[in-house]
């Protein structure tokens, strides 16, 4: 027998104790030890001194792929969700990290690996040569071949981001590792000449956006919030509004720096309802609480003096929990409520892109599928990296989304360290949450 110490944690594992016997021969962190018969462990590739003679693991990849008789040039997401998904579950699938890529890779696979509403951005034609040259590169040498293949080599993100660097958009970015929201900044603006997603009316003026970033002030609540309870909190707090409904809103969670987490814990919500962020939506406080927004009218209780003695004649309005415990009361069980809440505007989380100690991964999702995407999972010498993506849709489904009562307490009291090896990165290490709206294609 073997005892391992893994450089992941994984489900069963422990700190160095066979579980058999209870005894410890080794000490490592949690979830680190693997016990195994020796027949079942083999040398470790990156360290293999032949390793210079190994060309690239995807090297049966072609460089490009271009879009036969199509009009947009792209090649779309096979369709059922099914086949999506399992096109890239496994070793050697995804986009190929090289070089401080990270970045790159995990934002490209959450925007285009399951999703078709950023397409119309590389399929478009322009009359800058430069510009033309960047969708070119990126339309033919990463997202079509990682839509036909399930994977795209290094070399074509290399092509891409040399030329980025030859144009001086974005300094070093050929070699160093960058941020994603500066990186789909300078893509968004200058070289896929997009028009912002997000447009919002502050005390000063309206701004035209790409991202929305969360700045809020910290609570004792803040134990484990979700995306829509911060982005609404954050909107109050600023007195902030959409212009109209957005149909892409890319939501960066706050931190302090790249190592310092806001929380400990955060929660993506699965659908995120903007309809009380817009413009025109009601602002008006409820009379009883004075917290929440007030969307039930009742003029009815504008007669109860129970209320306001002498000022009959205004209108109370009341949050959906207040309007329920008001009403419970027999004397008010007949009156004429009106629901004045506006429709829910609802757009469907796409992806989520993580980082822990400076390197980026994603999870992205179709329907209840989720794979986790990492550009760099494991390495051959130190030649080439070998992507990978792993279907861990039961984890995130029964920790983060169960909607059992007990399933969202179990997430919350539960340490860190103890959670499955998915469920730690999703929740901890969230960095930007990628939303979009099923129109969105239509209007991209």
């Amino acid at each position: 027998i073997a005892g391992v110490e893994l450089e992941d944690d994984m489900e069963d594992c422990t700190d160095g104790t066979w579980k058999q016997s209870g005894q410890r021969y080794f000490t490592c962190p949690p979830r680190r030890a693997f016990f195994c018969t020796l027949d079942a462990l083999k040398p470790d590739s990156r360290f293999d001194p032949t390793a210079s003679q190994r060309v690239n693991p995807l090297s049966e990849i072609p460089m490009e792929e271009i879009a036969p008789d199509s009009d947009a040039h792209m090649i779309t997401p096979s369709t059922p969700i099914e086949n999506q998904v399992e096109r890239y579950i496994g070793e050697g699938h995804g986009i190929q990290g090289h070089q401080n890529s990270c970045y790159l890779d995990a934002t490209v696979f959450g925007l285009f690996a399951l999703s078709s509403v950023f397409d119309s951005m590389l399929a478009e034609d322009s009359e800058d040569p430069a510009q033309q040259e960047v969708r070119k590169l990126f339309r033919n040498g990463i997202v079509n071949p990682l839509r036909k293949n399930g994977a795209t080599r290094c070399e074509s993100v290399m092509k891409l981001r040399n030329k980025l660097d030859d144009l001086g958009r974005m300094k070093g970015i050929a070699h160093e590792e960058k941020d994603p929201e500066e990186f789909l900044n300078m893509l968004f603006k200058h070289m896929l000449a997009a028009k912002p997603f997000i447009s919002i009316k502050r005390p000063f003026g309206v701004e035209q956006e790409y991202f929305v970033q969360l700045f809020l002030e910290l609570t004792e609540a803040d134990k484990m919030p979700d995306i829509q309870a911060l982005l609404t909190r954050m909107f109050k707090e600023q007195n902030i509004r959409f212009t109209e409904v957005p149909m892409v809103v890319l939501i960066q969670v706050p931190r302090f720096g790249k190592q310092f987490k806001t929380f400990a814990k955060v929660i993506p919500n699965l659908k995120l309802n903007v309809a009380e962020l817009i413009e025109n939506a009601s602002t008006a406080r409820c009379f009883i609480c004075d917290e929440q927004p007030a969307y039930y009218v009742c003029e009815d209780c504008s007669r109860d003096d129970d209320f306001n003695p002498g000022h009959s004649e205004d209108i109370k309005c009341f949050c959906e929990e207040c309007n329920k415990r008001v009403h419970q009361k027999k004397s008010r069980k007949d009156h004429d409520v009106k629901n004045e809440k506006p429709e829910a505007q609802e757009l469907e989380l796409l992806s989520v892109i993580c980082i822990e100690t400076s390197h980026y991964v994603c999870f992205t999702r179709a329907e209840k599928r989720w794979l986790f995407f990492d550009s760099m999972a494991n390495r051959i010498a130190d030649l080439y990296n070998v992507p990978e993506c792993v279907d861990c849709s039961d984890q995130l489904n029964e920790w983060v989304y169960n909607d059992r009562a007990e399933g969202r307490r179990r997430l919350e009291r539960t340490p860190v360290r103890e959670l499955p090896q998915y469920v730690r990165r999703f929740t901890q290490d969230i960095y930007m949450c990628v939303y979009i709206h099923e129109d969105a294609v239509m209007y991209m």
